[in-house]
């Protein structure tokens, strides 16, 4: 017992120590702080958004509750909004009980494949009304086109706003694209604790459907009627990596595997402020990207550029909270 007391001191104080000598580590413990979340209809909103991160059993549950609430007309739940049922035709989910697919590599083959009675580790999606920033969309082909530009100008945005130039290098005509976030702002005056010159960043921008039949749940959530929407699941892929592999020109050195293309960093960005920056001025943008994470700590759902947090995936416990940086 003693010996095994000992190991585990010396570890945590391995730990410890090397937080104080690494910028990484030293941001990811200076977490965020959970500030609590009362507003119960914009609980139900970004719990039925980030509801592929629990498990079926509670997500039937939380559909069940949504769905009961609003036949009963109620006055403080999510179509309390507005949006009133006028549909019980069709499944719980809408979009929502189809298979999301997500693959890329970094270094190693890894695909995840999400199949209906289990949970994803990340979720993501866009959806748009039938006017979307001034156009008539008319066609899958347009709506992705728009998803697509509206995503980049959201990310030179998110990049700007966070220090950083911002190019794409590979795929640039494809789903699958890298881009190159470069800092450009002095990092001794920066704000963040962990801030790499460079940061990679790799999409799957996945297929934008037709909704012929928009479900409630998703018009109400979303506070407009998706006319086009990505499959629900993870299907609007946005990871980020610090300290990529370059080449003698100190450029990200971009590879090609069994999934396509990808390429090797040393450190990724989840748990970092400067992330979950990014990641809200991503979605500062009216309600049409949202994005979640069960592998950063904390865990959140990025969505009108704020970040929504859970400490159980239940149905009756889900989010709960607010991020507010220190």
């Amino acid at each position: 017992m003693f010996k095994y007391f000992m190991l585990t001191s010396l570890f945590l104080s391995f730990l410890y120590g090397c937080s104080s000598s690494s910028p990484f580590l030293a941001d990811v413990r200076n977490e965020p702080v959970k500030v609590v979340l009362e507003d119960q209809i914009t609980k139900d909103k970004i719990s039925y958004l980030g509801r592929f991160l629990m498990e079926s059993k509670d997500r039937n549950a939380l559909l069940a509750r949504l769905m009961k609430e609003g036949q009963a007309g109620c006055k403080e739940c999510l179509f309390a909004s507005g949006y009133t049922l006028y549909s019980t035709s069709g499944t719980l989910g809408g979009m929502g009980l189809g298979v999301g697919l997500m693959a890329f590599d970094l270094g190693s083959d890894i695909i995840d494949i999400f199949v209906e009675w289990g949970a994803l580790d990340r979720i993501s999606g866009f959806a748009m009304p039938e006017i979307f920033m001034g156009q008539s969309v008319q066609s899958e082909t347009q709506a992705w086109q728009l998803a697509v530009s509206h995503t980049e100008r959201q990310l030179k945005k998110a990049a700007n706003a966070t220090g950083y130039s911002v190019r794409c290098i590979a795929g640039c005509e494809d789903g699958r694209r890298i881009y190159e976030l470069k800092l450009v702002n002095d990092r001794d005056n920066s704000r963040y604790i962990f801030q790499p010159g460079k940061i990679a960043l790799i999409t799957d921008y996945g297929e934008m459907k037709k909704i012929e039949r928009p479900h409630v749940l998703d018009t109400a959530s979303l506070d407009f009627v998706p006319a086009y929407q990505t499959i629900a699941g993870n299907q609007w892929v946005f990871r980020m990596f610090g300290e990529p592999n370059l080449d003698d020109n100190g450029d990200i050195i971009v590879e090609s595997g069994k999934y396509g293309i990808f390429f090797r960093a040393k450190q990724g960005m989840e748990g970092t402020e400067v992330q979950r920056d990014i990641m809200r001025f991503m979605t500062d943008d009216g309600g049409y990207m949202y994005f979640g994470t069960d592998k950063a700590y904390p865990n959140y759902i990025a969505y009108r550029g704020n970040l929504y947090s859970y400490s159980i995936k239940m149905e009756s416990k889900f989010i709960n909270s607010t991020l507010i940086e220190r």
